[in-house]
C-alpha cells in the first residue's frame, strides 16, 4: 500500500478540516449526526493501519472520523498523541459538535472527540 502526494499528512489534515467546518456552518445538526455515526465493518478494516475504529469481537465500527484519519493517516511516533488521526472534532460540554480541529494542535483533550476508543498505537 504506497500512497504517492507531494501534500504532508498535516497539510492534507488542514485541507480538510477547513473545508468541512466550512460544510458544517451549513448545517450543524446533519454534521453532529454524522460524527455520530458508527457501522460495522469487517476485521480487515479494524486492522487497517491509519483507519481509526473501535475493536469489537466482529471487527470493528467506524465513523466517519475514522475514515478521514485513514484518509489523512496517524500522528507518528515521538510526537504527541502519536497512531491517532490528525482530525477530530470539537464537542461541547453537552456533546454537540462545534468544528473540526487538528488532534496534534489542540490542548483540551476532554472536548475532542476522536470517533475512536482505542487509536493505534
Amino acid at each position: 500500500m504506497g500512497y504517492h502526494s507531494t501534500m504532508t499528512n498535516e497539510a492534507l489534515a488542514d485541507t480538510i478540516i477547513e473545508r468541512l467546518n466550512d460544510i458544517a456552518r451549513t448545517d450543524p445538526l446533519a454534521m453532529d449526526a454524522l460524527i455520530k455515526a458508527r457501522v460495522p465493518c469487517n476485521k480487515a478494516m479494524a486492522e487497517h493501519p491509519t483507519v481509526q475504529v473501535t475493536a469489537t469481537d466482529e471487527g470493528g465500527i467506524v465513523g466517519i472520523l475514522g475514515l478521514l484519519n485513514g484518509i489523512v493517516g496517524v500522528i507518528p511516533d515521538g510526537r504527541p498523541r502519536q497512531g491517532w488521526g490528525y482530525i477530530a472534532a470539537e464537542m461541547d460540554d453537552r456533546g454537540a459538535f462545534v468544528r473540526f480541529v487538528r488532534t496534534d494542535l489542540h490542548n483540551q483533550p476532554m472536548l475532542v472527540h476522536m470517533g475512536i476508543t482505542n487509536p493505534k498505537t
